[in-house]
């Protein structure tokens, strides 16, 4: 990945050097470093959940300073409250592609997650259906933003044929036998079924690209309903005019209709996914991230010419070591 981004890092330190600065660092002045570094993710879902609860998947933070059975005591009385049984959704409160993210399906995964984690933790209802990358950018001037992107991030499932095990039919599959041993571990009490003739076994379950999910171009799903939708909300965040949601809804006519569930908000340095479409070339890729960058310093820009201020040089280095120090 590194190799990958070089072309990347090179193009946005000549964005810096045109724009005089680190001017995306102000591109979403309502959080903390626009969301490059130190960014929480319960922050922007808390403030939609309190006043587009019916848009924003049920979501609590769970402090890393409580005792392992305070945490369960609190997650389980949060689910009672708002009516949620397994499975659930836990992952950290600061983290990126889809680490530490888990289905939690009993009280004893629920146990083990927490008494594990050494990090502040989001508890959240699962949402079952499909799943939706979305980039959003507003421009500071202007009154409604766009849809940059839309990426479909499809589950890849394997087909029984009667007569493999679920672990052959992983190390066989076109796709998912790049990722067997995550899978193995992931489905480890039922590698060794035989899933029937023609069943379809859910094997991918999150929307990650480094959990086996398959991203491919969404834009032809875009509609006015959709867009109207995902403006009113990111205008309902502080200081939010750049960034992706990932969402998920009961099918992809209810995402078209704008009948959405935010399971996640990102900011500055997220990726606008559909760059992951097999079907596009590395040049492709490159293109789209230099263009998401390339908006990102003059929405910041803009921003500081209405008085935010943007991170320094020294800041921002001060704030990589310390993240990368785990003070």
């Amino acid at each position: 990945m590194s190799l990958f981004y070089a072309p990347v890092v090179i193009y946005i330190v000549g964005l810096v050097i045109r724009y005089r600065g680190l001017t995306f660092t102000a591109v979403n002045p309502g959080l903390p470093g626009s969301g490059f570094i130190g960014e929480n993710k319960s922050d922007s879902l808390l403030q939609l959940q309190k006043d587009n609860a019916q848009l924003t998947a049920k979501t609590k933070l769970i402090l890393q300073a409580n005792t392992p059975d305070k945490k369960y005591q609190q997650c389980k009385v949060f689910m009672q409250e708002n009516k949620l049984s397994y499975p659930v959704i836990l992952k950290p409160d600061f983290g990126q592609r889809g680490i530490d993210v888990a289905i939690i399906y009993n009280d004893k995964s629920l146990v083990d997650y927490l008494a594990e984690a050494v990090f502040d933790t989001v508890l959240q209802e699962y949402i079952d259906g499909v799943e939706f990358g979305v980039f959003y950018m507003r421009q500071p001037d202007e009154k409604n933003g766009k849809i940059f992107s839309i990426t479909h991030k499809c589950f890849p499932s394997i087909t029984g044929d009667g007569v493999s095990r679920l672990d052959e039919l992983i190390s066989q599959h076109p796709r998912l036998h790049y990722m067997a041993a995550f899978l193995f571990r992931e489905h480890h009490d039922n590698l060794h079924t035989v899933p029937a003739k023609g069943e379809e076994v859910n094997v991918v379950q999150l929307g990650s690209h480094c959990r086996g999910s398959l991203f491919l171009e969404g834009q032809q799903y875009n509609t006015p309903e959709l867009a109207q939708v995902v403006d009113h909300l990111s205008q309902q965040i502080d200081g939010f005019y750049f960034g992706r949601y990932d969402i998920r809804a009961e099918s992809i006519e209810a995402f078209q209709r704008g009948d959405i569930k935010v399971i996640e908000v990102n900011g500055v340095t997220s990726e606008s996914t559909n760059m992951y479409d097999p079907s596009y070339s590395v040049f492709t890729a490159y293109r789209i991230l230099c263009k998401q960058w390339a908006f990102a310093f003059e929405i910041g820009q803009k921003n500081i010419a209405q008085g935010f201020v943007p991170m320094s040089v020294k800041e921002l280095v001060n704030k990589v070591r310390v993240m990368n120090s785990g003070a």
